[in-house]
């Protein structure tokens, strides 16, 4: 099944200071989530993150109903947005980069998140607690469960 989600953005969070690697996955998560919510869309990720001396993290953001060109850079490169240091943004050119910039992410250390959706509420179901994209993922996990429960069981 071909997924509704494409790239649409390469960001790159740096830390002004060491960070651990609990932090700096709960600080992708907070920076993803104000990013759907800023702009009212479903949001999938790639990250890659690198942790110590110098703490980064490579996002990917993948989405089908947000408007790239709605998408401001010094909104979303503020201090507002990611107050641990400096963002970089790019709008991910899809004839350029193809799928280098997401293999490039993937090489350094990713973040598990069974195809986890990040939701900007902007449907009545989303903003009540009952997204259908969330539900979507949840049930493809549990098929994907089940089936591998009988090749194993």
């Amino acid at each position: 099944m071909k997924s509704r989600y494409k790239p649409l953005f390469f960001i790159t969070l740096t830390w002004a200071y060491r960070a651990g690697r609990d932090d700096v996955e709960i600080e992708v998560r907070k920076y993803i989530s104000r990013f759907a919510r800023v702009y009212k869309g479903h949001i999938k990720k790639s990250v890659g993150i690198e942790w110590g001396n110098n703490t980064h993290a490579h996002i990917i953001i993948w989405s089908f109903d947000i408007n790239p060109h709605r998408v401001k850079p010094q909104k979303v490169c503020s201090e507002k947005m990611f107050p641990h240091g400096g963002v970089d943004f790019e709008v991910y050119d899809q004839e350029r980069y193809d799928y280098k910039a997401v293999f490039y992410t993937l090489k350094h250390q990713g973040i598990n998140d069974a195809d986890e959706v990040f939701c900007g509420g902007i449907k009545r179901s989303c903003v009540s607690g009952r997204c259908v994209e969330r539900r979507l993922v949840a049930d493809t996990n549990k098929r994907l469960r089940m089936i591998e429960m009988k090749k194993t069981g």
